[in-house]
Formats: C-alpha cells, sequence, structure tokens
C-alpha cells in the first residue's frame, strides 16, 4: 500500500482535531498517524475497494467479530 506524505499527521493534531484526520482520509483513502516519529495508527476509508480488498480477511463486516 503506497501512502501520500500529505496524509500523514502527527498524533498530537490527530488528537486535537479528529475532524482533520478524516478530511485527509475522504481525500487520500487513508491518513497515517505518527506518533514518536514512527508510523502508528492507520486509518483507511473501507469504502475504496483498494482499501477494503482484504478486510473480509481479517473481519466480519456485518458483525465486527474477527474470522476464523
Amino acid at each position: 500500500m503506497m501512502i501520500d506524505t500529505e496524509s500523514m499527521v502527527p498524533f498530537e493534531r490527530a488528537e486535537q482535531d479528529f475532524s482533520q484526520v478524516l478530511r485527509l482520509v475522504d481525500r487520500f483513502g487513508s491518513a497515517l498517524i505518527i506518533k514518536d516519529d514512527l508510523p502508528r495508527y492507520l486509518v483507511l476509508d473501507l469504502s475504496r475497494p483498494e482499501n477494503g480488498a482484504h478486510v473480509p480477511d481479517m473481519i466480519d463486516l456485518k458483525t465486527g467479530n474477527e474470522s476464523e
């Protein structure tokens, strides 16, 4: 997965203004939250095919339970 550097957000800014993170996700399809100078959290738009391709393998989208 490619991450656009414009979609990287410092943890402190994400804490203060999570709506900014969501706007980046809407624009780029994902946002990477950086904490302690390391990539820590990845927020994905699951409605995009390129982001949701592997999700059914990990989680049941209807129940929210992990797949077995």
